[in-house]
């Protein structure tokens, strides 16, 4: 058994255990990192492996713990500076990090078409109405032919049919996230679709590259607890979202989550 595998299934063990603690689809909760010390999970390093790093200026817009600027780093990045409400980064990313700006404030205090590489990660959709602003000014500070990588929440499927539903109810509070209870705290996030990001980025003067959603069977199946975007699919329910996932993945509207990237022209 190589050493991968044996940490994916120790990965798997772990979610089944604790349910309720999640990570994003591109970087690890805390816990995970202190256990594991992967910064990245393979969707994640399979997504920014494929980018250019070595030499580039990042910009990490909600760098939460600092597992995008660090992984930056170690890859040879030039300069890797994080933006978020407050100091959540972790010390063994600290090290890597050159600067951390911790402002919740529009626009962003950067240069005009600096950054080689922005990074806005499962942010936008706690961030009210002032999503719309925030696409503008990443790619205001990003460079001539620089990239851009955002990612959120997609709720233009049964999960945001649900959503709608139990928030009307008093099932829970209003623009919040906790279906069946599975998924606490809940946390501000805002029903955002695909659709609509898609629709405001192209207000901009910007080339997209790669569009995609996953976790399709959890769109639609909000009540299964799912596991981390792991390449080792174990049972016949995640050998099953896997492929579904690899089929369907390039329309990018029904998947819970979306992730696109663009380039700045």
């Amino acid at each position: 058994m190589t050493k991968e595998v044996s940490r994916n299934r120790e990965l798997i063990r772990f979610y089944k255990e604790n349910p309720s603690m999640l990570s994003s689809p591109y970087t690890l909760h805390l816990e995970l990192f202190k256990r594991f010390r992967k910064r990245l999970t393979p969707l994640g390093f399979q997504i920014f492996s494929k980018l250019k790093i070595r030499g580039t200026k990042i910009f990490d817009f909600g760098c939460g713990l600092g597992g995008f600027l660090a992984f930056a780093k170690i890859n040879g990045a030039k300069l890797c500076v994080g933006r978020d409400q407050a100091n959540y980064i972790v010390s063994d990313n600290a090290t890597y990090i050159d600067h951390l700006e911790i402002d919740t404030n529009l626009p962003i205090n950067q240069l005009n078409n600096f950054y080689d590489l922005v990074i806005c990660s499962e942010v936008l959709e706690h961030t009210g109405f002032k999503w719309k602003e925030i696409i503008g000014e990443l790619i205001r500070i990003t460079k001539r032919n620089g990239i851009i990588f955002i990612s959120a929440p997609n709720y233009f499927n049964l999960c945001g049919i649900i959503k709608w539903i139990f928030e009307k109810s008093g099932y829970y509070k209003r623009n919040t996230w906790a279906p069946f209870q599975n998924y606490l705290p809940q946390v501000s996030e805002q029903p955002l679709k695909s659709y609509q990001i898609l629709r405001e980025i192209k207000k901009y003067a910007v080339k997209v590259i790669e569009k995609r959603s996953i976790w399709w069977i959890d769109s639609w199946a909000p009540w299964i607890h799912r596991h981390p975007e792991i390449k080792l699919y174990t049972g016949k329910l995640d050998f099953l979202r896997h492929h579904i996932d690899r089929i369907f993945s390039y329309w990018p509207y029904g998947g819970l989550q979306f992730y696109c990237i663009l380039q700045k022209k």
